[in-house]
């Protein structure tokens, strides 16, 4: 968190596969995103994720996150140095996003 910026960091792990793609991730990001913004009064939070996770990429996309760019060989992980892909939400999309699919 900078509390000076209003900025935070999210993320989440579910770790047992055989709770993947039942939407549990999305609700948990939206849910972190609502209060981050509405209870801490962020103006923007941000992830890092591994470029080649497709899934995690898509779940923030469609919690409203935007691609901002590509931190080149920024992680090693699995015997190599991989790239991660910073994506963010403002607080005043994260709203607009909200109000336009009727969620309120």
């Amino acid at each position: 968190m900078d509390l000076v910026n209003g900025n935070a960091e999210i993320s989440i792990m579910i770790r047992d596969n055989q709770y993947w793609g039942k939407g549990l991730g999305s609700e948990a990001i939206l849910l972190l995103s609502d209060f981050a913004f509405s209870e801490r009064g962020f103006n923007r939070i941000w992830t890092l994720i591994l470029e080649n996770n497709i899934a995690s990429r898509r779940m923030f996309e469609k919690c409203g996150y935007k691609t901002e760019g590509v931190l080149r060989q920024s992680i090693y992980k699995n015997g190599k140095f991989q790239n991660q892909v910073i994506m963010s939400i403002l607080q005043e999309d994260f709203y607009q996003m909200l109000k336009d699919r009727g969620i309120e």
